[in-house]
């Protein structure tokens, strides 16, 4: 694969922000069946700086930093995560797609 523009995309419209602090949802670009692969991508060191680049250019977040371990979740076709009230999968629906919640937060100067 090449750049991390192969490996997820931005859901824009899950994705929420002020100038302190971002959640950025990113969505893995593999097959469903390769949920062992969409959730190592997705735990990547590219896609964690992917996330901080989109937090400062969707949110204006100054000097962003990850706030917390990444965990993906698997989605159904209408993107609702497929999670159990302690975040855990189901896997009750059928899985479309493999999502992970990136916490930003600006750091304090």
């Amino acid at each position: 694969m090449g750049g991390v523009e192969d490996i997820c995309e931005v859901v824009t419209d899950k994705s929420t922000g002020t100038g302190e602090s971002a959640v950025i949802v990113l969505q893995s670009k593999r097959s469903p069946t390769e949920g062992g692969l969409a959730i190592t991508e997705l735990q990547s060191n590219e896609v964690r700086k992917y996330a901080l680049q989109v937090a400062v250019a969707l949110f204006g977040l100054a000097t962003p930093g990850i706030s917390n371990s990444l965990r993906p979740y698997p989605v159904d076709s209408e993107g609702n995560p497929l999670v159990d009230a302690t975040g855990m999968p189901r896997f009750d629906k059928p899985v479309a797609a493999w999502q992970v919640a990136v916490p930003v937060t600006a750091r304090l100067v």
